[in-house]
């Protein structure tokens, strides 16, 4: 028995280094211009979904379907597609 907490306690602290730093590293931001605008408007419409609807999963929802739509360029569909029609190049 105190040969496998002897065990784990090495792995724990084997293993912590590696973990510690993906869980404070922040996701890239994207270097399109175009792509940044679009992430924008998607913030300044979920602020207004929250405003206007009682239902926050369904801002939720709405917003990350513009985020992708944002992020593949235009290439899904989102309620909010507009945001990347209007991000000027």
């Amino acid at each position: 028995m105190k040969q496998i907490k002897f065990f784990l306690l090495i792995f724990c602290c084997l293993a912590a280094p590696f973990s510690i730093p993906a869980a404070f590293s922040e996701p890239l931001a994207p270097e399109d211009p175009r792509v940044k605008q679009c992430l924008v408007c998607c913030e300044g419409k979920q602020r207004a979904c929250y405003n206007i609807s009682a239902d926050r999963r369904q801002c939720a929802v709405a917003y990350q379907a513009c985020v992708d739509n944002c992020l593949s360029e235009g290439n899904t569909v989102a309620e909010w597609s507009d945001c990347w029609s209007t991000a000027r190049p």
